[in-house]
Parts: C-alpha cells; sequence; structure tokens
C-alpha cells in the first residue's frame, strides 16, 4: 500500500496518507466546506472549477510501472476537454502514466511506455448528471476499461510503463487552459496490479471492502460514509500488516 487518504466527515479540507507511507494530498486551496454534495453512497466533494482540485506529490510507491488500477466515482455534469484523472506533466501525447478523462465523443482512456502512447478514445457516452464508477486496469499486456462494473473497452498497451518520476498525481485535473474539471468525486482508488473483473465489480458494488483487495497504493475518500469508518478500517488494516 503506496498510500490511503481520508477526508473529514463532510467537510474540512484534510486529505491525509493513513497508510504510513506519507504521500499527503494537497487540496485546492480556494475549496471550502460548501463543496460537499450529496452522492448516492453518502457525501461527494464538488470539484468544479478547479485545476488540480487535489495532487499528491510524486513517490516510487505512486509509480505505476508493471500494471496498474485506477478507479473512481464520479459525477460529470458538462464535457471539458481532457479533464480527470492522471499521473504526469499533463493528459496528452505521451505525458502520463496513466490516464482516464472525458472527451465530447466519450471516455478517453491512455498509458505511456517509455517510447509509446497507448490511447483509446472508447466511444463510451459520459453520463452527464448521474454517479459513474469508472475503471482502468493495465496488466503490462493489455488495457481494459469498465463503467459501474461492466466491461466497456480494451487495448494492446505493452509494458513496462513509465512511472513519470517527478510528477504528481492530479484528480480532477485539466490539461488545456480554460478546460476545468465539472462535477464531483465521491472516492479514487490506485493498486499497484491489474484487477481481474471479479475485483473491478467487487470496488463497484463494494467500495468501502477495498483494503482487502491487495495491492491498493492511493485512496482518496471524499464521502462522509467512508470517513466516519476510516479509524475501524485504519485498526484492520494495521492489523493485517502486523499479522
Amino acid at each position: 500500500m503506496g498510500a490511503w487518504y481520508a477526508s473529514a466527515t463532510g467537510h474540512g479540507l484534510a486529505w491525509e496518507d493513513i497508510s504510513g507511507q506519507n504521500n499527503h494530498g494537497t487540496v485546492d486551496a480556494t475549496l471550502s466546506p460548501a463543496c460537499w454534495t450529496d452522492s448516492d453512497n453518502g457525501w461527494g466533494i464538488d470539484l468544479s472549477g478547479k485545476h488540480p482540485a487535489v495532487s499528491a506529490a510524486d513517490a516510487p510507491s505512486l509509480q505505476c510501472t508493471a500494471g496498474f488500477t485506477v478507479t473512481t466515482r464520479w459525477r460529470l455534469d458538462t464535457y471539458q476537454r481532457y479533464t480527470g484523472i492522471y499521473k504526469g506533466l499533463s493528459a496528452i501525447n505521451r505525458n502520463y502514466n496513466y490516464r482516464i478523462c472525458g472527451e465530447n465523443t466519450g471516455y478517453t482512456i491512455g498509458a505511456c511506455s517509455a517510447s509509446t502512447e497507448y490511447w483509446v478514445n472508447t466511444g463510451i457516452a459520459i453520463s452527464y448528471g448521474s454517479w459513474e464508477t469508472v475503471t482502468l486496469t493495465g496488466d503490462g499486456t493489455i488495457l481494459r476499461f469498465y463503467v459501474n462494473g461492466a466491461h466497456k473497452a480494451s487495448k494492446a498497451a505493452a509494458g513496462p510503463y513509465d512511472g513519470f518520476a517527478g510528477y504528481s498525481l492530479k484528480i480532477a485535473g485539466g490539461t488545456y487552459s480554460g478546460s476545468l474539471f465539472d462535477g464531483a468525486i465521491e472516492y479514487t482508488l490506485i493498486y499497484d496490479r491489474a484487477l481481474d473483473a471479479e475485483d473491478v465489480k467487487r470496488l463497484c458494488h463494494e467500495p468501502y471492502g477495498h483494503v482487502w483487495v491487495p495491492g491498493l497504493r492511493s485512496t482518496w475518500w471524499f464521502s462522509a460514509a467512508a470517513a466516519s469508518s476510516i479509524p475501524a478500517i485504519a485498526a484492520h488494516y494495521r492489523k493485517l500488516r502486523s499479522a
């Protein structure tokens, strides 16, 4: 586990890594308690118009080279070019480790090796104004993309992937000037391996059980439901680590 972030219960701006890796997140200073909003699982945080809303400084534990899974539950409200989640310099060209972004034609996904950008426009329409769980996995051979636990697209993508050392990970980040994230996010999880289809479904339907799926590197919890259970989850995780 590289990092595990938890928020206060429905308010506040502290995203503390409680995994012991000290990969603490930085939140846009202009966000306020008024940014909290309802999600279908409890709470989310409205990140509209911020670039990026949350970022984590680079660390070896956040560089996914052999394999990865990135999953997030968000609500996109309007089309904003190349905004979403990515680690690297930007979300275009061969400038990132992995990314999930929105385009006017639907979701776009990608991962980069040291020489090649593996990018695909999935053609999967974004349900604007609705909460969706989107997941991207890369196993060193294939990228797979899921929406609400269902497999939607794949692309051959040979590893190892470029971890983009020195570059932070951005949540609700934008690439183009004036193109700012418009929506809300409940949680984001990052794993150091490609989860299989069953684990992806589990994360979609039981997100608060993520600790029991091995390989977790980072977690940003923006949900009051998750935050209220953080002490118990943290204690159980530490018990597992010491077993």
